[in-house]
């Protein structure tokens, strides 16, 4: 009953005050004392607020301390992968994006279903009381993905990115257009520029909206000496980024994610 009327009254899916992310540090700093079973959510759902609190090492902390609760909760180690990411930590990232995807989805759907922290979060929101938890997880996962393939990009570690994307495909992750374009971006810096022409073409079918894989191709063209048609995709992928931005920039610029 104590923790009950504890519980913060406001939604949070809404843009919350400095005050009102405390007021939820301080109920779910409760939640981890008295409660060992919820244990993961709440510090779970610490490191969310301080991430949002602009307070990074508190935020990591508390994944930390929520992954060693329960080592196969997979947000913990998606958002200490996030902040990795966002530091430059690039292999540190991709370990933890890793360690995400191999914990159980269905242990995942269970644990976030159940949770009385999360049935919480849910109720508060009144438009969206029925949680896609498997959307979420499935979405998470092509995050995941997406972050570790711009880690091995940033690492130049091109043949480890080409076998990512594949699995990636093979696996059916998420939308193939990515993935497609990932393969297709290893193999243009491992110069093999046919199989990259290819990939893009593939690519480019399955979303020709993806302004990055019209770039790619059309320097593939122009270092196979197709000056015209490189100088035509170039001018196609810079209307398409003044339209909008691509999947992939919208997933790389997502936040932490509390479930």
């Amino acid at each position: 009953m104590t923790m009950n009327r504890m519980v913060p009254y406001f939604d949070y899916f809404s843009d919350l005050s400095q005050s009102q992310l405390q007021q939820c540090v301080y109920y779910h700093q409760k939640v981890v004392d008295f409660y060992p079973f919820q244990r993961s959510e709440g510090y779970q759902m610490m490191g969310y607020c301080y991430d949002r609190l602009a307070k990074p090492s508190n935020a990591l902390k508390a994944f930390q301390k929520a992954m060693e609760s329960n080592p196969n909760y997979f947000w913990p180690y998606y958002n200490l992968g996030l902040e990795s990411y966002k530091a430059g930590q690039w292999q540190r990232a991709i370990n933890y994006f890793q360690q995400a995807l191999q914990t159980d989805l269905r242990f995942n759907i269970i644990l976030l279903a159940h949770s009385k922290i999360f049935l919480d979060v849910r109720l508060s929101n009144r438009k969206n009381p029925d949680y896609d938890f498997l959307g979420a997880l499935r979405e998470g996962s092509e995050n995941a993905y997406i972050f570790m393939m711009e880690s091995q990009g940033n690492l130049k570690d091109y043949k480890k990115l080409f076998e990512t994307s594949m699995i990636g495909l093979k696996q059916e992750i998420g939308d193939p257009d990515i993935f497609y374009f990932y393969a297709a971006k290893a193999a243009f810096h491992l110069k093999l520029y046919d199989q990259s022409i290819e990939l893009l073409k593939s690519s480019i079918q399955n979303n020709p909206n993806n302004y990055e894989a019209y770039l790619y191709l059309g320097m593939c063209m122009r270092l196979v000496g197709k000056e015209d048609v490189a100088q035509a995709l170039k001018f196609k992928a810079d209307q398409l980024h003044l339209a909008q931005s691509s999947a992939i920039e919208r997933r790389l610029n997502s936040g932490v994610r509390f479930f």
